[in-house]
């Protein structure tokens, strides 16, 4: 890990609201009252507040990922224009200045106080951190940066080398964890203190890391069915890599989930949702239920039962202005326009219309994964204390998600899409298993909201839909339904959604930007202003069509097709 020159720097950052495009209500970095000042040089304070801010982190800069992929929803219908440099500079300085600043100053003292778990938990954090900062930008500073006094202006390293660099963390995490150490941590918002889940979470994260660089590099299929051979990785929900959020205030600095916090207010969501995604899981019967997706109804709560202009209902341009236009000429037969059937009521991918007083409906997030409500047809509206009240999670690498990496190597890679179905298959049952298993976190129910949610289709059921489908189609159908229920399961956390999308280019059949002509797909994000504006070192990218070095792929427009 860098060394720091002053290893005790004191921190003056503001916590600024992140200035996300996807969303009308800002969202506030909260205040950490475990962010360490110089007398408070304590690994457990220092543990609490590298954790407390990487959950954040991941959470508010995946929303992002997920928002160019569809599984959230985008405003902007140009892409090189959907996202501004100033989008990044609160998730970059919390990376730099606050994680990576806590991570060096712990280093030293878990050391010498012999709490290697410690250590081998907070170098995990660095690894996933550091995987995602190159995913999203690309080149990053590594070997430069925390040392202000030597290189004020730090060079941005290949994402190659610290991919590399994220490897060898990951070792030296494993041989930590392995040895012998005084003590766990008190407060661990991961795992709660299971050494073991830490290390299969570390080989799980290599895993992905080999997967996405499957394009670039020979041996990374290899080193990835290794891990596979090891049987020490994440194959069991119960061994999931998440961060838990709480509703309980004693909890050191972790507070509700922030999805929650946007869209159960009250003013009512303060979000749209991705009229893509929900579509998809309504199935090919839009009209009716019986075909729905098991896991709608746990991730998307409906404030009411119908949408203007579907079903019989009148449109209405004031509240929804979509509802008395006609569907675009370049979107395709199967791509939904406006808004589901149902009362599912969200946004197209790129639509940047004005903002109408419709918080009372549009639809919210549900009890999965922000601890919200389960969608039993209550048509009530979304409000503070309602539901989970926050106490969800923001998925890291889930059993189901390897799944579908293994899926992704049988049917893109081995040409086997037999067993990718298998591996479809497994990853769908353990994924809605979980949501389902949510439900709990919602105590309002009653008997008449369970009786709803009996009906719900089985998941044998939907098993069944599914291999019908995927058996009846060619290979590029295949692909698209790997593809789409992949997206699926990755609701909540959408960086390996992102990455699939530039890895494979599918699914193909997507739903289309709402701009004919929306210029090339972002294959990696403008640096953050404040960082390209002070950082001799960094010059800003010309384009986001700039490919990280993993992606090998024929550049923007052409590539993805979909886009």
């Amino acid at each position: 890990m860098t060394t720091m020159k002053n290893l005790f720097k004191i921190f003056s950052i503001a916590l600024v609201g992140l200035l996300m495009s996807c969303e009308t209500t800002e969202l506030d970095l909260r205040n950490n009252p475990n962010q360490v000042s110089p007398d408070q040089a304590d690994v457990e304070f220092l543990y609490n507040s590298i954790q407390t801010n990487f959950g954040d982190f991941v959470d508010r800069l995946s929303e992002i990922s997920g928002e160019v992929v569809r599984i959230n929803y985008m405003f902007g219908r140009n892409y090189q224009s959907a996202y501004s440099p100033a989008n990044f500079d609160t998730r970059w300085e919390q990376a730099y200045q606050i994680m990576f600043t806590d991570m060096d100053v712990l280093e030293p003292l878990a050391i010498d106080q012999l709490k290697f778990y410690h250590l081998g938990q907070v170098q995990i954090m660095k690894a996933y951190t550091l995987v995602a900062l190159v995913d999203t930008f690309g080149d990053v500073p590594l070997s430069q940066a925390g040392q202000p006094g030597d290189f004020p202006n730090p060079v941005a390293d290949p994402g190659a080398e610290v991919y590399s660099a994220a490897i060898d963390l990951l070792d030296s995490a494993l041989s930590n964890l392995r040895g012998e150490s005084t003590v766990g941590p008190a407060t661990d918002l991961m795992y709660g203190g299971n050494t073991d889940g830490w290390i299969k979470a570390a080989n799980s994260l290599k895993m992905k890391i080999y997967l996405s660089t499957r394009l670039t590099d020979a041996s990374a299929v290899s080193k990835f069915n290794a891990i596979v051979s090891s049987g020490n990785f994440i194959s069991s929900s119960a061994d999931d890599f998440q961060f838990n959020w709480s509703t309980n205030p004693v909890d050191p600095g972790v507070s509700a989930h922030p999805r929650y916090l946007v869209d159960y207010s009250a003013n009512g969501p303060g979000n749209y949702r991705s009229n893509s995604l929900m579509s998809y899981m309504l199935g090919p019967d839009k009209e009716d239920y019986s075909d729905d997706d098991p896991r709608i109804r746990y991730y998307f709560y409906r404030q009411r039962g119908d949408t203007p202009g579907q079903q019989g209902v009148p449109a209405n341009a004031s509240a929804l202005p979509c509802s008395t236009q006609t569907k675009p000429s370049h979107y395709g037969p199967d791509n939904s326009f406006c808004a589901p059937q149902n009362g599912y009521w969200g946004r197209d991918h790129g639509d940047d219309d004005g903002i109408p007083p419709d918080n009372t409906s549009r639809t919210a997030i549900g009890v999965y994964p922000a601890g919200g409500r389960v969608d039993a047809n209550q048509y009530e509206n979304a409000r503070a204390g309602e539901g989970g009240q926050g106490g969800g999670i923001t998925p890291l690498i889930l059993a189901s998600t390897i799944d579908f990496y293994r899926a992704e190597i049988a049917l893109f890679v081995n040409n086997s899409p037999g067993n990718a179905l298998n591996f479809i298959n497994a990853g769908i049952t353990k994924s809605v298993a979980k949501v389902q298993s949510f439900q709990s976190l919602d105590t309002g129910l009653d008997a008449d909201d369970q009786a709803v949610l009996d009906t719900v289709q089985s998941v044998g059921s939907f098993l069944s839909q599914i291999q019908s489908l995927y058996n009846g189609a060619n290979d590029t159908g295949k692909k698209n339904i790997m593809a789409n229920q992949f997206f699926v399961n990755l609701y909540g956390n959408s960086f390996d959604g992102y990455n699939f999308y530039r890895r494979t280019g599918f699914p193909t059949n997507i739903q289309p930007n709402l701009e004919p002509n929306p210029s090339g797909f972002i294959r990696s994000f403008f640096y953050p202003a404040n960082e390209a504006n002070t950082n001799q070192n960094i010059n800003q990218k010309p384009n986001q069509t700039v490919q990280v070095f993993w992606d090998n792929n024929p550049g923007s427009p052409s590539f993805p097709v979909g886009n």
